[in-house]
């Protein structure tokens, strides 16, 4: 605790000070100090097809398959947001309505973004 609790105190008043790289990995140091883990419900409701891409389940939590080229692990850094083992350079959201994932977002540091639609 006393390391992530140093991480955040260094990375908050980097990103108080509008340092865009410290308020990205800012996420995943507050979420891994909450102790929160989403529930295995939650890590299911996610599996399903998404417009050429696929959350899959797996024995640690979810995969991300991309049109049947390549398999990137997903590790939770926030209600619905994950980390992408292997880059840092976006994430995912799940897109929930009225509580039921329809869709998937990839996050890019910059900002931007691209939504895939659920298709099951």
């Amino acid at each position: 605790d006393a390391l992530l609790a140093a991480q955040k105190f260094l990375l908050q008043s980097r990103a108080e000070a509008g340092d865009a790289d410290a308020k990205w990995a800012l996420v995943p140091v507050e979420w891994a100090m909450t102790g929160q883990r989403p529930s295995a419900r939650d890590l299911d409701e996610a599996v399903g097809t998404y417009e050429g891409r696929a959350l899959v389940r797996t024995s640690g939590g979810l995969a991300y398959h991309w049109r049947e080229r390549f398999v990137l692990a997903l590790d939770p850094i926030g209600k619905d947001l994950f980390a992408v083992q292997g880059t840092d350079d976006y994430r995912f959201r799940l897109v929930r309505t009225n509580g039921a994932v329809v869709g998937l977002e990839r996050v890019w540091k910059s900002g931007e973004t691209a939504a895939y639609r659920r298709l099951n």
